[in-house]
């Protein structure tokens, strides 16, 4: 539901919707995660914070908005981290439940043509 609103809004009132579902839904900063290694992404996710995986899906969906949302006001290293997060998870979700998702790979798609794109700007 909550990216369904995000859906024909401008820029500016889609962070504002993210930023909403990150507290009132999951209860979760979004920066929680930039100041942790990569590595520590997933086990910071899921023992710590112990979201399961449609948290984890939902979370991936909202990283994901919100680095489009940077590509496109071309914050480049915070569109590139917040891309790198999402593909980690959705890569996750999708090994744990050893199912293809159309949506998830639409996704994950968008995400690697936006982190190809900051490379080749480099």
């Amino acid at each position: 539901m909550v990216l369904a609103r995000l859906m024909g809004k401008d820029p500016k009132q889609q962070i504002e919707i993210i930023s909403e579902a990150y507290h009132g839904t999951l209860h979760f900063k979004p920066d929680e995660l930039d100041d942790l290694p990569p590595d520590r992404w997933l086990p910071y996710l899921t023992l710590e914070r112990q979201l399961h995986e449609g948290q984890l899906d939902f979370l991936a969906h909202l990283l994901g908005r919100e680095a489009e949302y940077y590509f496109s006001q071309q914050l480049n290293d915070k569109s590139r981290l917040k891309a790198q997060q999402a593909i980690r998870i959705f890569d996750y979700v999708d090994q744990q439940q050893a199912t293809l998702s159309l949506e998830r790979q639409a996704a994950v798609t968008r995400l690697e043509h936006i982190l190809q794109t900051l490379e080749q700007q480099k």
